[in-house]
């Protein structure tokens, strides 16, 4: 799909770092880039990026000695123009030709990507030294849009990166209406003739390491966005054009489509066939070829290849629909952990697109094999998507997770031998999101076995034993979904320190996790949250003559949009205690003071799942 990145960044990466002047002895490297875009007849660009990386560590030297230029030759003509490393005694060593090398850009296997177009140029820079800094200039010339006749810059600088100068110029026609955004940054306007000159300066940025599960820059730190698409209808109907003509329905799309829905009357479950029929037989792979990572292969093609990567899955998709008389939108969307409105239009604020059934008033993403029909991902909730039809194109945005409908369940049985050891078996349940994330799990049962899976996450929870999780079909989209587990840990519980109780193996991470960790950690940004409800049901079968000697009483904490229960039924032999805790806030960007608000009930959470049961043998 679309990359978000400016021309110059979609070019260049060069792993940790680059360049400045001053800086103090122990910054490993800084960064002075200087980039001088122009806007040539038919609004394409050319462009001159300048970088200088001052190595201030030997570390450093083995993180920029190389720098690499990954280049879609189909959009972009190519040049390095210099190249060489400058001695701290001012001697100037240049890069021998034979040292910037050419090489096909190695395909992604995560992401199942192959780009046919684009070539690899690494820069090989000689006789590096701490006091040294790497130079080159490479230059740019748009052959051909990315999407529609018009261009979009994009990028957001993170305080990683330790710039101590960057500054863009762009040189447009004064008649060319721009649309500008930026965060952390000077801007100079001027006029000279017929030509406009826009001065972007990045003001100081000190450095600062990213905290985990943090929100995107675009959201909170430094970034530009410049575009000449004068409103979002324009970046849609570029999109839409290529992608409507590639979905029309064939003969023999209209005659899967009727094999897929036989027998189904109702339209939603006619399209609820089509959608897991498609999750289920195309596979994502993608071959980008000239203009395939913006255009979509139109969907016979799709079908005979049986794989594709988003744009393919809901071209065939909204094919199949059409040839039921269901109409499906195009929704573009980013799967990165940006949650703010785009401020200006652009085609690089998305990289990804999922199908809105206006009938149904529902979203689908066909590409996310494990969801459920009309069960978003995570990475697709709370987000902005530009709808797309025929006759406009519209922001909007996705539902959040809320915590009645994601939910994730475990019940398990416990049984203490005499001897001292533990054993059991579980049923966690997920529905929503959370099921997407069994299924996954379920996929890798399939891949490595139940009894490997299940000893290597008993490992990351540091037990010892033995275990498996029985294998269950991860195209079933019924929900709940189910996965069962069995588990025999060699612990000795009655003997020496006491220990919590082994509720393992642990299929999926539960969401209050992170934010327990950011009241923790005392994180000052905003970060990704989910809602959701986490419940452990859980009974144990104790030895005859023994007893807990610490069992908690039942409480109850309410916090902001988080609650948590707990309740301790003692039967003798049996104990039974059931868990909950409800984290249910609003969006799925949570700042430090939200996870503050949640403090007491995640804490309740946190402080049941970590009780140490102490067994005693009674008098």
């Amino acid at each position: 799909m679309m990359r978000r990145t400016v021309l110059s960044l979609f070019l260049v990466t060069s792993c940790a770092g680059a360049t400045g002047t001053a800086q103090a002895e122990d910054t490993p490297f800084s960064r002075s880039v200087s980039i001088e875009d122009k806007v040539l007849p038919g609004r394409l660009l050319d462009e001159t990026f300048t970088e200088d990386i001052k190595i201030g560590s030997p570390s450093a030297i083995s993180e920029v000695g190389q720098i690499r230029f990954p280049v879609n030759e189909h959009f972009y003509k190519f040049e390095i123009l210099e190249a060489y490393t400058l001695k701290a005694d001012g001697r100037h060593v240049d890069v021998a030709p034979d040292k910037i090398l050419v090489s096909a850009v190695p395909d992604a296997p995560t992401l199942s990507m192959f780009e046919a177009d684009s070539k690899l140029r690494t820069i090989v820079f000689p006789d590096l030294a701490v006091g040294d800094t790497v130079h080159y200039k490479i230059h740019m010339k748009e052959k051909e849009h990315v999407l529609g006749g018009n261009f979009s810059l994009l990028t957001a600088l993170a305080p990683t990166q330790r710039y101590t100068s960057y500054q863009l110029t762009l040189d447009a026609p004064k008649n060319l209406k721009l649309n500008e955004a930026d965060a952390g940054f000077s801007k100079r306007l001027d006029e000279v003739g017929d030509r406009q000159r826009m001065t972007l300066t990045l003001n100081p940025q000190p450095f600062r390491m990213r905290e985990p599960h943090e929100t995107d820059i675009l959201d909170h730190g430094a970034y530009f966005a410049i575009s000449s698409y004068p409103d979002w209808n324009a970046v849609g109907q570029s999109f839409f054009k290529g992608a409507d003509a590639a979905s029309r329905p064939s003969d023999k799309i209209k005659a899967l489509a009727e094999q897929i829905t036989a027998g189904i009357d109702d339209k939603l479950l006619q399209a609820q066939a089509i959608r897991d029929w498609t999750a289920k037989n195309i596979r994502y792979f993608n071959i980008i070829l000239g203009q395939g990572g913006f255009v979509p292969h139109p969907a016979d093609q799709v079908l005979q290849n049986r794989y594709g990567d988003c744009k393919d899955h809901v071209t065939l998709m909204r094919a199949l629909l059409a040839a039921k008389g269901i109409q499906a939108d195009f929704a573009l969307i980013s799967l990165g952990n940006n949650y703010a409105e785009p401020s200006i239009p652009g085609a690089y604020w998305f990289n990804h697109v999922i199908l809105w059934l206006p009938a149904f008033n529902r979203y689908t993403d066909p590409t996310a094999d494990p969801a459920s029909a009309w069960v978003l991902p995570a990475l697709d909730s709370d987000k902005v998507v530009l709808r797309i039809n025929a006759d406009n194109s519209q922001l909007e945005r996705t539902p959040a997770l809320h915590a009645a409908s994601n939910q994730l369940i475990v019940k398990m049985a416990l049984t203490l031998s005499p001897e001292g050891t533990m054993s059991g078996s579980s049923e966690t349940t997920g529905t929503g999101a959370v099921a997407i994330n069994l299924r996954e799990v379920a996929a890798n049962v399939a891949l490595a076995g139940g009894d490997n899976l299940a000893h290597t996450l008993m490992q990351k929870q540091n037990w010892q034993g033995t275990g498996t999780i029985e294998a269950h079909d991860a195209h079933d989209y019924d929900e709940p979904y189910r996965l069962k587990a069995t588990m025999s840990a060699t612990t000795n519980f009655l003997k020496g320190k006491s220990h919590p109780l082994p509720i393992i193996p642990r299929l999926v991470v539960p969401a209050y996790a992170v934010i327990g960790q950011a009241v923790e950690e005392g994180f000052k940004q905003d970060f990704v949250c989910r809602a959701e409800t986490f419940e452990q049901d859980v009974t144990l079968h104790l030895p005859p003559g023994w007893t807990i000697d610490n069992l908690p009483a039942a409480s109850a904490v309410s916090a902001g949009p988080a609650s948590f229960s707990l309740s301790v039924n003692n039967s003798g032999d049996t104990i039974a205690f059931v868990r909950r805790l409800v984290v249910d806030p609003p969006h799925q960007k949570c700042s430090p003071a939200d996870a503050k608000a949640m403090e007491a009930a995640v804490s309740a959470m946190r402080e049941a799942i970590g009780w140490h049961p102490e067994f005693k043998a009674r008098a």
